[in-house]
């Protein structure tokens, strides 16, 4: 019997885009192919792909912006899934403000590491005419559970929140102020990215990478009850309700 072939499979967000890589892990998918993964949190697309490129891992479940950036400066990334094809986020802000010009002169939560939030965020704000370090003031945050815990504190005044924080923000009485999942915008958010050279080196592998993840969406969409375990272990959410 041949030993499981060791892989390291990282994912930038606690999010929802992140589902199926956990399904699959958790649900034994990519052992009953034959594959040890080894799943790890690295905040920020950014730190992601230089993770991929400097072949600390082989394979990631990130946003395309970065991905595009790595090959711009010379990388070698693809994707071999689209696991979300549109954007989700919403910007969530303090109940009292009602339309995006009351954001001028106001904190916004923003990541740290080159994380999706740097593209969407001045996209998403751009036909208000904010701009960030003019019109808006930023302050680190960590993930999307450092987000609510700064606007609970009063730190922030709104953020950039996915499934399922969103709908924690929302519980908490905080307001939808841009949803751009009700727009459909075409955006490669998530999916399972490589190195071209790892795969023209180990394409098994890839095959087998490749099927534990869509196995994971074909399980992810029948058992709901076992995702929603999935989804309270990984993105840290207790309440049963909103995971």
């Amino acid at each position: 019997m041949k030993s499981p072939i060791p892989v390291r499979i990282a994912y930038a967000a606690l999010g929802s885009g992140s589902t199926p890589v956990w399904t699959a892990k958790e649900a034994g998918l990519f052992a009953d192919e034959g594959l040890d993964a080894e799943l790890l949190l690295i905040r920020g697309s950014g730190q992601v792909s230089q993770a991929l490129m400097a072949n600390q891992i082989q394979f990631a479940n990130i946003a395309a912006p970065l991905v595009v950036r790595a090959n711009l400066k010379g990388g070698d990334l693809v994707y071999l899934t689209g696991g979300v094809n549109w954007l989700i986020q919403s910007i969530i802000t303090r109940p009292e403000i009602h339309e995006p010009a009351q954001l001028r002169g106001r904190t916004f939560g923003m990541g740290r590491s080159g994380g999706v939030e740097e593209f969407l965020i001045p996209y998403l704000l751009k036909p208000h005419g904010l701009a960030f370090g003019v019109d808006i003031k930023t302050r680190a945050i960590d993930n999307q559970p450092d987000s609510i815990a700064k606007l609970d504190r009063g730190e922030i005044d709104g953020a950039l929140f996915s499934p399922p924080y969103s709908f924690e923000a929302i519980k908490r009485g905080y307001r939808v102020l841009i949803d751009a999942g009700s727009r459909w915008i075409d955006y490669q958010l998530g999916g399972i990215v490589a190195r071209r050279a790892y795969v023209a080196q180990n394409p098994e592998v890839a095959r087998k990478v490749v099927r534990g993840y869509v196995r994971g969406i074909q399980r992810y969409k029948n058992d709901p009850d076992f995702v929603v375990d999935v989804l309270r272990k990984y993105s840290l959410i207790q309440d049963e309700d909103v995971a």
